[in-house]
């Protein structure tokens, strides 16, 4: 597979994202994860949540929809080797809390599915971005999308930003070992 971005939307209806993001939020087993040292926006508590222990089965059905979408939209086959359960993460930013620019996996050939969780008004809830490695000097964004399913090489650096309203927490589910031939 091409090194490349895919976006996909429109997986599920509005219910059905609904349902997945109460399922999720309420399911996971929250914990506290890191601190930003960044104050941008003079935000008082900028703590970021992680959980790996969200419902196995939900997992199972959000990457076999993304899987079937991939394969009707992009000709995107099944993976060479599904992800493990323990590279599985539900992340939680909060109020002006931009994560740091990361890889997940420095190896080629591996992918992460990142689903966009929030529903409701998201339009200040902290999109996403990635850098493209044939033009390092550009920072791309992906707007937040309730529903959303975006691949990308795990390989290329990116960061999630986080809300810039208070009171909201911006929830991703990210697989991290997704290998395709």
């Amino acid at each position: 597979m091409d090194k490349k971005i895919i976006i996909i939307d429109d997986v599920y209806t509005q219910e059905e994202i609904e349902n997945n993001e109460a399922s999720i939020i309420n399911d996971a087993k929250w914990e506290y994860n890191a601190v930003s040292n960044e104050d941008a926006y003079g935000a008082e508590s900028t703590i970021f949540f992680i959980s790996n222990k969200v419902n196995s089965l939900l997992q199972q059905k959000i990457i076999s929809d993304f899987l079937l979408s991939a394969y009707i939209q992009h000709s995107i086959s099944m993976p060479k080797d599904k992800q493990s359960e323990d590279r599985v993460y539900l992340n939680g930013q909060t109020y002006g809390l931009d994560g740091q620019w990361h890889m997940d996996i420095d190896s080629p050939n591996y992918y992460t599915l990142l689903y966009m969780v929030n529903t409701g008004d998201v339009s200040n809830i902290g999109d996403f971005q990635y850098i493209n490695p044939s033009n390092k000097d550009v920072e791309e964004t992906i707007p937040f999308k309730s529903g959303r399913f975006v691949l990308f090489p795990s390989d290329w650096k990116h960061r999630g930003l986080g809300p810039t309203v208070k009171n909201k927490m911006r929830v991703t589910l990210a697989y991290k070992t997704l290998k395709f031939k």
